[in-house]
């Protein structure tokens, strides 16, 4: 996987989760990450 493999729609959907007023839902944004091919760590 490259960079350019990880597409706009990655970046809006993880900005939805983690940039809210207190703690950001972890598990959607591990959700996100394993649908568009990437792992978490």
């Amino acid at each position: 996987m490259t960079p350019g493999t990880i597409v706009r729609r990655y970046f809006e959907e993880i900005a939805e989760v983690i940039n809210v007023p207190g703690k950001p839902d972890l598990d959607k944004a591990k959700e996100i990450m394993l649908r568009h091919g990437l792992v978490p760590a």
